[in-house]
């Protein structure tokens, strides 16, 4: 299974996230944002970061998540090799994600190819198909 695919878009971008549940959904949306900026593959594993979001909706969750990757980057150069957990609970109204990333903080290292200016709720989708989550999004670039 795919982890995550990008979709033409006007001048941003669109992508979508997989998972067997949402939990690995959430962290493949991880992965989606960090590459758009850089090939994750590439970024040494030398430094752990670790954060929780908590809102009120998933579509939020999301949302929020993405902006704590761009706030990471933006104070830290914080660039993501991978997810080594991604948890996720709570009920209608009350949803968090606890969130542990490996990566370099040095991004000077590294080929970065994009840059995130913020998520958006465009086209802001959450739903199962063929037996699995997904998570689509689009980024504003």
């Amino acid at each position: 299974m795919k982890r995550f695919e990008y979709f033409e878009h006007t001048a941003d971008t669109l992508f979508r996230a997989y998972g067997k549940d949402f939990e690995e959904a959430l962290g493949n949306v991880i992965l989606a944002v960090y590459n758009v900026i850089v090939d994750t593959e590439q970024v040494r594993a030398e430094v752990e970061r670790s954060f929780t979001v908590k809102a009120g909706k998933q579509e939020a969750l999301v949302y929020d998540l993405v902006e704590e990757l761009l706030y990471l980057l933006d104070t830290e150069g914080f660039l993501c090799h991978n997810v080594k957990r991604c948890s996720f609970s709570g009920r209608p109204g009350a949803w968090k994600a606890g969130v542990v990333l490996v990566g370099d903080v040095r991004a000077e290292r590294y080929d970065v190819s994009g840059q995130v200016k913020a998520p958006t709720y465009n086209q802001m989708l959450i739903g199962e198909w063929d037996g699995k989550v997904f998570i689509q999004a689009v980024l504003d670039l």
